[in-house]
């Protein structure tokens, strides 16, 4: 009954929040549903012509493969829910102080991060139906495809809910035995799905028997979740505040060099900040292993003749594309989205600092730009490298790697303060609707700044590179744009929203 009693408050919780931020911006909701049905059109379509005249060769995508994708997903969206809602969530104290135990608490907290992605899944299933019956009647999804969406919706939810918590221990070894025991599932589902691939029959058993075994985890995991939530709440947040208390270091330095005292400080509060927040570090390592599979990709191409399309000269960089896009978008554009909402209650003490609102964006613009070498060293310059494409396309493409940080930064923390989300119990982040339309807005910007210098690129090298340059400075002008107009709206935000 506890559980349920929990179970309860947060969904409420989250009804009325959505109803809230739905009714400030109405319109919004309209765009975000016709921007869903058009990206479930074209994504329709796009498959509907690669099977009806057997394009793609080699790297066919095959549904087992898919169904990976999205479960890779949905299990790094439970782990962020998790951390926001449990883990790293101050306000666990009110549950804990009442006579509720904790597995009874971890169990209602489960049950609404299973709620939530339920939810998505059959927003996505509800649009993709629809737009399968107006545009692509044709076009053949089998019906184990679709059974299996259920059960690894509910094992991503559980293996994301388990890793947030044993990965927040504050003891290193075990910390390495959470991964490992997370690790073992993850590689059965793989292997599974590797085996019973041709024989899709099995699919659907195996995902089960997977996903009593991640049920399993959670009594396990909600042991181990007090040490967690201390460490998570008080013990790592205080030692990196003391750390950043006592001690520039060389590369602070070197970054702050420039900077004007006040501006120095409030750089180093963001840093801190980020750094406490493991969606940085879960940030950084989705860049460095997104940059790992594009090279396997390149890997499977093979020679030219090995990928059936007309279009093989703007496949690969078309590949360094998408890598750029997704890393800046998840590094600076939600980032950035959230960089307001992340302040809380504190928001009040940023609201009455003396010094200037802009310096408090440029300080939140620089500790995301801070990462950019991350994306460069694992994206901009091996995968083009890898690739064969030449000194020229590396060139250009760390060029873009900037260009893109300065563009998305610029999204990211204006969209921050027009949206902002100052509810605790999300820790500030940004609903799914708000971020879902960002990532469209970055993907129709991203297009024009990287795309028009890449056609120019084709046809003359020199050209291309210069006009890749052009688009990084008009970039960096409309970041210096938007910490502006971040500060005006900033100004006009009252302390109580």
């Amino acid at each position: 009954m506890a559980a349920v009693t929990v179970f309860a408050a947060d969904s409420l919780t989250g009804f009325r929040s959505m109803r809230t931020r739905i009714g400030r911006h109405p319109a919004m909701t309209t765009w975000f549903i016709l921007l869903l049905m058009a990206a479930t059109w074209m994504g329709l379509r796009i498959t509907d012509v690669i099977i009806s005249n057997g394009l793609g060769g080699e790297l066919a995508i095959r549904p087992e493969t898919l169904l990976l994708v999205y479960f890779l997903i949905i299990m790094g969206k439970s782990t962020v829910d998790t951390n926001q809602r449990v883990t790293q969530n101050k306000e666990m104290t009110m549950i804990l102080s009442q006579p509720v135990g904790v597995y009874e608490a971890l169990w209602g907290k489960f049950a609404y991060i299973v709620l939530g992605n339920l939810a998505v899944l059959s927003v996505i299933l509800g649009t993709v139906t629809l737009g399968h019956a107006l545009f692509t009647p044709r076009l053949p999804v089998p019906f184990w495809f679709i059974s299996c969406f259920i059960p690894l919706t509910i094992l991503a939810s559980a293996m994301g809910f388990a890793f947030s918590i044993l990965t927040s221990q504050p003891v290193m070894w075990k910390r390495l035995a959470g991964i490992a025991i997370i690790a073992q599932l993850a590689s059965a589902l793989y292997l599974s799905f590797d085996r019973f691939g041709h024989d899709p029959g099995y699919l659907v058993p195996a995902s089960m028997f997977i996903l009593a075994a991640a049920l399993a985890c959670i009594p396990v995991a909600s042991r181990y979740f007090l040490a967690a939530w201390n460490y998570e709440v008080s013990g790592a947040e205080g030692l990196l505040q003391r750390a950043g208390r006592a001690g520039s270091g060389r590369i602070f330095a070197a970054l702050t060099r420039w900077m004007e005292p006040s501006t120095r400080e409030l750089f180093r509060k963001e840093m801190v900040i980020n750094i406490s927040r493991k969606e940085v570090g879960g940030t950084l390592f989705t860049i460095l292993g997104l940059g790992v599979v594009l090279v396997y990709l390149r890997t499977r191409m093979g020679s030219q003749t090995a990928l059936a399309t007309p279009f093989f000269s703007i496949v690969l960089p078309l590949l360094v594309c998408i890598g750029l896009y997704i890393a800046a978008v998840l590094q600076y554009a939600m980032m950035g989205l959230g960089s307001l909402g992340k302040e809380g209650q504190n928001f009040w003490i940023l609201k009455h600092l003396p010094v200037k609102s802009e310096k408090i964006f440029k300080a939140k613009a620089g500790a995301l730009l801070a990462f950019t070498p991350v994306i460069v060293v694992a994206i901009a310059v091996p995968v083009p490298f890898l690739s064969g494409m030449g000194l020229d396309w590396v060139l250009f493409f760390v060029i873009a790697g900037l260009a893109l940080a300065f563009a998305y930064t610029a999204v990211g923390i204006w969209s921050g303060t027009v949206y902002p989300n100052f509810d605790e119990g999300t820790r500030g982040s940004p609903d799914v609707m708000t971020m879902y339309l960002i990532m469209m807005a970055c993907l129709v910007l991203g297009a024009i700044i990287v795309g028009v210098p890449g056609l120019v690129m084709k046809y003359d090298t020199i050209v291309g590179i210069l006009a890749m340059a052009l688009s990084a400075d008009w970039a960096a002008l409309f970041l210096v744009h938007a910490v502006r107009r971040s500060a005006y709206n900033y100004d006009r935000l009252e302390a109580g929203v």
